[in-house]
């Protein structure tokens, strides 16, 4: 793919927007993790962006955060392309892996970090999947290390169609679909698109999201010490565990 046709600041924009218009809590979200961020007692942080997509919760911490380097992971590399383009002022302070955080490795491959942080990355993954990547986390984070991830709980329908389609509702929600079939259209790549969405389409249960007990408890077994909810609204939360 030639990237230098791509415009990845555009592209960056749409995406945020697209997930502005389906999570009105996204920036409260995002300054939540911060300021748990900003809690680790540590000289110089590295901090694993887990499922980073297109870099926006990573572009809050590198604005706000002057001592912090990130490693972004994710299995899509459309999305790294463009988080590599978009940020490229922050390139001596981030590095990217393009890897799947379900598999086995994949965290490993990270090295030394001090916190991970995680938006909207948890919530269509399978009760397996979640316990098997909080054990890995726990197991390589060092001491008084952290985890804090924002993320998606089940909802009422009726409560979810009150929040976003309200006359008081702040924009109509953007379909994903809608962002990507725009995508193919505007810049000609179709089949790019389509063959890495098929490779990295998560989807392993039907159900979308968990009770915040579920991230709770399921923090508490891997091991994590102090856990707890330190943001909660509609259907949104922000929940943290530390390494004690």
């Amino acid at each position: 793919m030639n990237e230098r046709r791509i415009d990845c600041h555009a592209l960056f924009n749409e995406w945020v927007e697209m997930n502005s218009t389906q999570n009105y809590w996204r920036e409260e979200q995002a300054f939540i993790i911060i300021r748990m961020i900003e809690s680790i007692e540590f000289k110089n942080l590295t901090v694993v962006d887990l499922g980073c997509h297109a870099g926006g919760l990573s572009e809050y911490l590198l604005k706000s955060l002057k001592n912090v380097k990130i490693i972004g992971i994710d299995s899509n590399p459309f999305l790294l392309m463009i988080y590599r383009n978009h940020l490229a002022e922050y390139r001596d302070k981030f590095s990217l892996l393009l890897g799947d955080m379900r598999e086995e490795g994949t965290i490993r491959k990270a090295g030394h970090f001090d916190a991970v942080v995680s938006l909207t990355s948890f919530a269509d993954l399978s009760r397996q999947s979640i316990l098997g990547i909080y054990r890995r986390l726990y197991e390589s984070l060092p001491e008084h290390g952290l985890f804090a991830n924002a993320d998606i709980i089940t909802f009422s329908n009726d409560w979810f169609e009150t929040l976003h389609y309200s006359a008081k509702a702040k924009k109509p929600i953007i379909d994903i679909n809608v962002f990507w079939d725009g995508i193919k259209k505007k810049y000609g790549i179709a089949n790019e698109i389509d063959e890495m969405n098929a490779l990295t389409r998560v989807g392993d249960i039907p159900e979308h999201g968990y009770q915040p007990s579920f991230y709770v408890n399921s923090l508490r077994w891997a091991g994590f010490q102090t856990v707890d909810i330190v943001f909660q609204a509609g259907n949104r939360i922000v929940y943290c565990g530390k390494k004690v």
